[in-house]
């Protein structure tokens, strides 16, 4: 979860979003298709750190680096609580100061959105990571700027992409696609939806109440819709949803 809806959580009742839950699902497909030799991950925009602690739920001999630019003392007490092998850090360049070896992965799920110049910081984070060509990056962010809304601006996006857009962009900077699409189909007709009509349909991630029988059955919804999509995007087959996703490594 970003940051800037984590403030807007009530903790009492919170329940996580099934789009979160299914996206953090979908991550952890692609990671266990990976050869993780160093057993450390990246995690850049790391938000709640959600992400993060179901890393080394997953693989509990993974150490996580969870990197946020917002992260304060303060935030860091409150979110690092029950966190095994995971580190904080609000800057980059501390993270060659937390540990000297390549990371498996470089996660940048829902970042480059942020990034007003989002060629340069692919740049940084290459310099700062101790990046290898056997690192592997997992990257995320809203697909098709036909959708930039109210919502984007308040979150301080700067663009949405398409799956094409993202991969020139990635190969501009010297990066090899492996695998590319989309996910959150479904989605995509709600959030077009919301655009002609201007108005809100689906609830935020921090007031989801859906309950654990709906949360449970959109989560698994969302996962066969991706898992569709994946086996179709094999065949070159691409289903355009709400977040568009690449799989790739440096040059």
């Amino acid at each position: 979860m970003d940051l800037i809806e984590l403030k807007k959580v009530r903790y009492q009742n919170f329940l996580r979003h099934p789009w979160e839950l299914a996206r953090v699902r979908i991550l952890l497909f692609f990671l266990k298709k990976l050869n993780l030799s160093s057993k450390l991950i990246t995690d850049i925009g790391s938000g709640d750190a959600f992400i993060a602690k179901e890393v080394t739920i997953a693989f509990p001999d993974v150490s996580v680096i969870a990197a946020d630019i917002n992260y304060t003392e303060e935030i860091k007490k409150k979110i690092a609580l029950n966190t095994e092998n995971i580190s904080f850090v609000s800057d980059m360049k501390m993270i060659k100061e937390q540990n000297t070896a390549s990371p498996d992965v470089v996660i940048l799920m829902d970042v480059l959105e942020h990034i007003e110049n989002p060629g340069h910081f692919l740049e940084e984070v290459k310099k700062t990571n101790n990046i290898d060509s056997h690192t592997h990056f997992f990257v995320t962010v809203p697909a098709f700027q036909l959708l930039f809304s109210n919502h984007d601006q308040s979150l301080g996006h700067f663009k949405r992409y398409t799956r094409k857009e993202l991969t020139r962009l990635l190969k501009l900077h010297s990066f090899q696609i492996q695998h590319s699409g989309y996910f959150f189909s479904g989605l995509l007709a709600i959030r077009l939806m919301e655009k002609i009509f201007q108005k809100k349909i689906s609830t935020g991630l921090y007031n989801w109440n859906g309950g654990n029988l709906i949360t449970s059955f959109f989560t698994a919804l969302f996962w066969i819709e991706f898992k569709v999509s994946w086996y179709l995007s094999r065949l070159q087959i691409y289903i355009p949803g709400l977040t568009c996703y690449c799989l790739c490594r440096p040059l």
